[in-house]
């Protein structure tokens, strides 16, 4: 590569730059590759976020677009299913007693 001057070495920065998957494209394959029981997937959806976001899928959808609604957050947030629906499972419970 040659100098900051040198109109080759700007070609070349914008085909690197262009030929780089997205942010987004980076994040979801970095997901896909993490392994589920990392201490790091725990930390990046706080499980606050969790009872956030299945409170808002129950109270503004039909009960089952409500867990399609949950579920799809879950997938596009890196939270394992398993750890999410017994707290979506405890606010149906609770909505369901009002």
């Amino acid at each position: 590569m040659g100098t900051l001057t040198d109109p080759g070495y700007w070609k070349e920065v914008a085909r690197t730059a262009w030929l780089a998957p997205s942010w987004h494209e980076a994040a979801l394959e970095y997901h896909k590759n993490c392994p589920a029981s990392s201490p790091l997937s725990k930390l990046l959806v706080s499980e606050r976020k969790i009872w956030r976001a299945a409170g808002q899928s129950i109270r503004r959808k039909a009960p089952y677009d409500a867990l399609r609604t949950f579920l799809g957050w879950c997938d596009c947030n890196g939270v394992e299913r398993s750890d999410a629906l017994p707290i979506f499972k405890t606010i149906v419970d609770k909505e369901l007693r009002k």
